[in-house]
């Protein structure tokens, strides 16, 4: 945690978060039920403080490798960092070797995390070939035994994040969160897919039901969550404590503001017109160029700014030269002057817009 935090126990949240909704992860308040998915090069701390700034109740890391963390690998130390207005906040590990994990964790608790949570989702090959990631639901005991090791190395919650099952018609989240559960696992997010699907198909909302009324800790829904209307049909339907976006946000950080919204029984505001869009993307571009440098923060922007854009007029030609520029500065004056160009052709977005953009698939 940067210089600005608090060492050693949980934020409470500010005075003005919404209290309806909240739940308990351990004895961490999540004071709403939107949850922020952690995701492979977006969940930065830039990204985390822009959808806490719209209204999320918790967010998640990118994911961390315990192992990186035990040689104190640069990257992955900078990975870690985050500002204590994102709290709470959980961090997602990933390892298939119990000490190095329970390690990991300890260094993480350090820091100043409300939260850790041991990924059991991601099947790419440089995770799953290490045993971590979906592997390790496919190898029970050495899945008990990290999940006790990092349990034993903290004080804080210990979560777990998973799919339905490697593949086909396979479900094996039944058997791997009774053992988690029983390894002392004080909550659940499980995404209706399976490893194998990726992002094909349609989620499971029936099974993320059926697996929530199995357990007796807090689950998180995950999958096809694309609109505020999907984040309360899910809850209402799941019976889920909270609801995990995830590629929706990417192009549309709005949704959970909108989410809010809707939940609280309040008008959900309309979409953002153009000047907002542009000032969301400068702010996130300002952001990351602080926090990065001039031109590895632009070239990190480069994707968030093709996302925005999606679905906008010209944004196809537009997105072709965001990938070429190199300066904050350079991006800043190619985005003025495209939104200068889009608000003389329409002054609101396009009314069959899913949103700022669509969401990438």
């Amino acid at each position: 945690m940067h210089d600005s935090a608090i060492t050693g126990g949980h934020l409470p949240p500010p005075p003005d978060s919404p209290m309806e909704g909240s739940f308990f992860i351990g004895d961490v308040k999540i004071p709403n039920p939107l949850v922020l998915a952690p995701m492979a090069g977006i969940t930065d701390t830039v990204f985390r403080k822009i959808i806490k700034q719209m209204g999320a109740g918790l967010v998640f890391t990118e994911m961390i490798s315990c192992q990186a963390l035990h040689y104190k690998n640069a990257k992955t130390l900078g990975i870690a960092e985050f500002d204590r207005e994102e709290a709470p906040i959980a961090a997602q590990v990933f390892g298939s070797d119990a000490a190095m994990m329970g390690e990991g964790a300890a260094m993480l608790e350090a820091m100043g995390y409300s939260i850790i949570d041991v990924n059991l989702g991601c099947s790419v090959p440089k995770v799953a070939r290490s045993g971590g990631g979906a592997a390790l639901c496919r190898d029970i005991p050495r899945l008990a035994r990290v999940i006790e090791a990092v349990v034993r190395a903290v004080k804080i919650p210990v979560t777990i994040k998973l799919r339905k099952g490697w593949s086909g018609q396979e479900e094996s989240a039944f058997q791997v969160c009774r053992v988690a559960r029983e390894s002392g696992a004080a909550a659940v997010t499980i995404h209706g897919r399976t490893s194998v699907q990726r992002y094909t198909g349609k989620a499971d909302w029936e099974f993320v039901k059926r697996l929530r009324e199995s357990l007796d800790i807090p689950v998180m829904g995950s999958g096809d969550v694309k609109t505020p209307g999907d984040v309360a049909r899910l809850l209402e339907y799941s019976g889920c404590a909270g609801i995990m976006i995830g590629r929706e946000a990417l192009c549309n950080p709005w949704i959970f503001r909108d989410a809010l919204c809707l939940l609280k029984g309040r008008p959900v505001p309309p979409r953002p017109p153009f000047q907002e869009v542009m000032e969301m993307i400068l702010l996130h571009l300002r952001g990351l160029v602080e926090r990065f440098g001039d031109q590895p923060g632009t070239e990190k922007m480069r994707k968030f700014a093709a996302w925005y854009i999606r679905g906008l007029p010209g944004s196809s030609r537009f997105r072709e030269a965001v990938f070429q520029m190199k300066t904050g500065a350079d991006m800043e004056g190619a985005l003025r002057e495209y939104f200068d160009w889009v608000s003389r052709r329409k002054r609101d977005c396009p009314p069959d817009a899913t949103g700022p953009g669509e969401a990438p698939q």
